[in-house]
């Protein structure tokens, strides 16, 4: 687990699930490394590296979020459909 590129910023949820943070445009390859190819972005104040994302082929989906507040249920029902589609 040392050696996992993630550790920093990141937690393994599932297999096919991690919780991170703010990844920045040099984060991007990492995850693409290791088989990333979709993230939900919950942040209100930051648009990912959506740049970086198209080089790699990942694909974002932007669900902002105030810090400190619950996502709406319209959100989570769009992340869900999201992340369903993934698999």
């Amino acid at each position: 687990l040392l050696n996992n590129p993630l550790n920093a910023l990141y937690s393994e949820i599932s297999e096919h699930c991690y919780l991170g943070c703010l990844p920045t445009p040099s984060d991007v390859e990492k995850l693409n490394k290791v088989g990333i190819k979709n993230v939900v972005n919950m942040c209100a104040e930051y648009f990912g590296p959506r740049k970086t994302y198209k080089k790699y082929q990942i694909k974002q989906l932007h669900l902002p979020t105030v810090d400190s507040t619950a996502p709406s249920l319209k959100s989570i029902e769009k992340a869900m459909a999201f992340m369903k589609e993934a698999f």
